[in-house]
């Protein structure tokens, strides 16, 4: 039995059209890398903005779970009441942030003294006037 092959023949412009497909192929590969990278460095940098955001947010949230912790302390050796934190230097203080324009609610936060207290101290400063502030602090 005689078994003819088929062959195809491939002719010069044959292998020119396909060196010409490879080249382009290698040329969409390379661009695809390149988008690539870029979308990874956008990646990156939101990434990046994010874990700063965390760390800022833990930052805080130690900051205050600290302030806890403290008013927790204060209770406990005041055998569940809290005792008044007013002491030398905290009228000035507070008084200095009532001058910037604060009101006592932010007062308060900044200087870890409940509302009360702040509005005590300002109403102690208000009533003499022309008192100094360590005569005032120690009344």
């Amino acid at each position: 039995m005689i078994v003819y092959r088929r062959t195809k023949r491939v002719g010069l412009q044959d292998w020119q059209d396909l060196a010409s497909q490879a080249r382009q192929a290698q040329a969409d590969l390379a661009e695809l890398m390149k988008e690539l990278d870029r979308a990874g460095d956008r990646l990156e940098t939101r990434v990046d903005a994010k874990m700063q955001q965390l760390r800022q947010a833990v930052a805080e949230a130690e900051k205050k779970m600290g302030q806890f912790r403290g008013v927790a302390d204060d209770l406990s050796e005041a055998g569940g009441k809290r005792p008044l934190r007013i002491g030398p230097g905290r009228g000035g203080e507070v008084a200095e942030l009532s001058r910037q324009g604060l009101d006592p609610v932010e007062i308060a936060r900044r200087t870890h003294l409940n509302v009360g207290e702040v509005e005590l101290l300002l109403s102690l400063r208000r009533s003499k006037p022309t008192a100094k502030p360590e005569e005032v602090e120690q009344e």
